[in-house]
């Protein structure tokens, strides 16, 4: 059914990494979060058809590691991905309110 098909192509859709050859399901990848910060990042060889995560720094056993998705606003995180995160330092927009 048609809602059978929003709600399968919004599963993929929130979890696919994009590369140049299109979008792609990373195994794991997805219980990876984000954090606008991280400079923990994910790359993609697309010749070995292999993707790595490599991380900003030494974790130890149960630390949680974080990753960047990209460098987004609130807006392109809520829409891609299903959330959004407080304080986002790449959230561009124009106050509105009294002329000084």
């Amino acid at each position: 059914t048609f809602d059978d098909f929003r709600y399968a192509y919004g599963s993929v859709s929130s979890r696919a990494w994009g590369s140049v050859k299109g979008l792609s399901l990373i195994p794991f990848a997805d219980f990876l979060n984000h954090d606008g910060t991280s400079q923990s990042v994910v790359l993609t060889d697309e010749d070995r058809q292999i993707s790595e995560v490599v991380a900003d720094r030494n974790y130890i056993p149960g630390d949680e590691v974080l990753i960047r998705y990209g460098k987004f606003p609130n807006s392109v995180l809520l829409l891609d991905f299903g959330f959004t995160v407080p304080f986002n330092i790449y959230d561009e927009g124009t106050e509105i309110g009294p002329s000084a």
